[in-house]
Formats: C-alpha cells, structure tokens, sequence
C-alpha cells in the first residue's frame, strides 16, 4: 500500500472510527509497506516464517548471493547443502522447492492474482505447502495494494486492538473481524495503523525527553504521563505491565523508576500481573539505565 492509498485509508478511518481518529492525531500516521509481486517476494514470506526480521533478512542476502536474479527457475540450480548453508531449515527448502515446481509447471501463476477477487487469491495462494491465510492476506495488503484486507488471526493486531479500544483483553479472530467490519473498504489501512499502534509509534517516542515522569496510584489508578492525564481500567493497568510498554518508557525513552532495585517496588500491581521472565527483562533494563545515569523517572506517592 503506497503512501497516497494509505493516507486515504486513514482519512476515512477516522471519519468512520473516533478512536482510530484520536490515536492517529496522536501517534501520527505508519510508514506505507509495498513490496514486489512474484517469487521472491513469496519466497521471503517462507523464509521470515517464525524467526525474526534481522534473522530472515540476513537468510535472504546470502540466499540472493547464490541466485542474483531470484527466480523459480535459478532455485532449481541452487542445491538443497547451499541452501542450508544459507540458513534455510530442510522444511523451509522443501517448501520453497513446491514453490517453484508450482510455478515452474504452471500450477501457479503469481501474475494471475492480479485480476483475481480477495478470496480467491488468498484460496489460490493458500494451495501451496507453506502458505497459510496470513501469508496470502500479506502478500494481498503488500504485493498486490489490496485495500480491505484485515489478517485477524495476526496476534500483533489482536493486542492492539484490544488496546485501542479500551477492551479486558485481546479479541478473539472472530471478535476482531466484527470490531473492525465497519472500517471497510479501508482495513489495510486500519491494520497498517495497528502495527503501528502495537509497536509504540515511533513518532510519540520521539517527542518524550529525559526525567520526565509517571505517577500511579493504586487506588485510583490515574497517571500521569508527559504532562497529560488518564483514567485506567484494571484491565489497562495489565496490559500496560507488558514488557514491551514498560520496557520502551525505560529504555527508549531513557528514564528509570526512582530509587527501585527490585520490580515489586514498581507497584504491586505490576508485580501481580507479570511473569518471572518480565520481571528479569525489566530488572535488567533498570540497571542498564542506572548504570547509564538516568534519574527519576516513575514516583509512586502513597497517598
């Protein structure tokens, strides 16, 4: 989705969503993502399948060092001990290989998804080992500019979401489809906005300096937050214990709860709500800033 169909979206969105239109004023708009139709943008969604984004980036440079021009049929002169010396596993090489005997054989045109409705390209791609409903929904929103496109099951977008509309906890698929059926024709947009919602929003963290702080209270559960104050929910006060919210307010934003040395001395609340594991990154994190100098940043008062 091009910046132009992307601004468009979002203008709609707002006009149709008064929470998509408070958290965009604030956030400001995502980046657009487009990406090229054809094999080797299919065969980077097999690649980046559950390992992480540098990892896959990494697997896809020395996979296009072995075959420059990236085609089903240089794939075929690739053997599978280099491509496992590029960093693919045995499974993502013998999908890959169904791929290009696909297309090679004529089973599979990526071109012909072009002229196809939503439903059936996403039936089409999904016809290939490897390509589950979320794969085909990407390489709708990114390869081909499809503009009403919501991959529900996405957990990243379940979570924002949620969020975003103030709700206990995530929503189920099913749930998600129905919270957002009134953003049609625009859902691309509106999931390119959750991601971007779920990642932190670049552009708020930008604007947050040094020393500034946030009080809670546990009885009324009321922050304060760059000099603007909000309500939260129980449901919220969890939410918010999530490693990667606390986690941006400490190290992205350079602050550093006053004086705690242990994570029960964050709150009680914090405490009751998180996993051992999170307790460790957050720890961690405190001494990184403490170690760094950064001062005061949370305050807890006791009345």
């Amino acid at each position: 989705m091009d910046r132009r169909t992307l601004d468009k979206g979002l203008q709609a969105l707002s006009s149709l969503d008064i929470d998509i239109k408070q958290a965009l004023a604030s956030l400001g708009p995502p980046e657009p993502r487009v990406r090229p139709r054809g094999f080797e943008t299919f065969l980077s969604t097999l690649v980046s399948q559950q390992i992480s984004t540098s990892a896959a980036a990494a697997i896809m440079t020395r996979v296009k060092n072995l075959m420059p021009d990236c085609t089903a049929a240089s794939l075929t002169k690739i053997s599978d001990a280099e491509l496992r010396g590029a960093g693919l596993s045995y499974r993502k090489i013998e999908y890959a290989r169904g791929l290009t005997e696909a297309i090679l054989s004529g089973n599979f045109n990526p071109e012909a998804l072009v002229t196809m409705t939503d439903d059936a390209a996403i039936d089409q791609i999904t016809l290939l080992r490897g390509f589950g409903k979320w794969s085909a929904e990407i390489y709708l929103m990114f390869s081909l500019g499809r503009t009403d496109i919501f991959p529900a099951d996405d957990l990243a977008l379940q979570v924002a979401l949620g969020k975003l509309k103030g709700l206990s906890d995530r929503p189920s698929p099913t749930q998600a489809r129905q919270l957002t059926a009134h953003w049609s024709p625009w859902r691309s947009a509106g999931a390119l906005f959750l991601w971007h919602y779920y990642r932190g929003a670049p552009n708020r963290r930008q604007k947050i300096k040094p020393h500034q702080f946030v009080t809670h209270t546990e009885q009324s559960k009321r922050y304060r937050f760059l000099g603007r104050t909000f309500k939260s929910t129980s449901s919220d006060l969890a939410a918010d214990t999530d490693i990667s919210n606390i986690g941006y307010q400490i190290a992205m934003f350079k602050v550093v709860p006053s004086g705690a040395t242990r994570w029960s001395q964050l709150s009680p609340g914090l405490f009751k709500y998180s996993t051992g594991q999170r307790r460790h990154c957050l720890l961690s994190l405190i001494q990184l800033c403490n170690s760094k100098g950064n001062t005061s940043a949370f305050t807890y008062p006791t009345g």
